[in-house]
């Protein structure tokens, strides 16, 4: 007979899907600006947190809306 009070169960570490979803997620704090390039409209997006040095530019083709 096995004593099982006495062994410990292994830990599993690493993140869950749904933590390392969250760590990968971003908020929009404004939408800067707006111009078509082309097709596409770019968008000049501020990061929540973020500097304006980290300001991006988002591209969307107008089927994507």
């Amino acid at each position: 007979m096995v004593n099982t009070s006495s062994k410990k169960r292994a830990r599993d570490n690493s993140p869950s899907s749904e933590e390392s979803e969250s760590e990968n997620e971003f908020q929009v704090e404004a939408i800067i600006d707006k111009r078509m390039k082309g097709k596409k409209i770019q968008y000049l997006l501020k990061w929540k947190g973020y500097s304006d040095a980290d300001n991006t530019v988002s591209l969307r083709e107008k089927r994507d809306l």
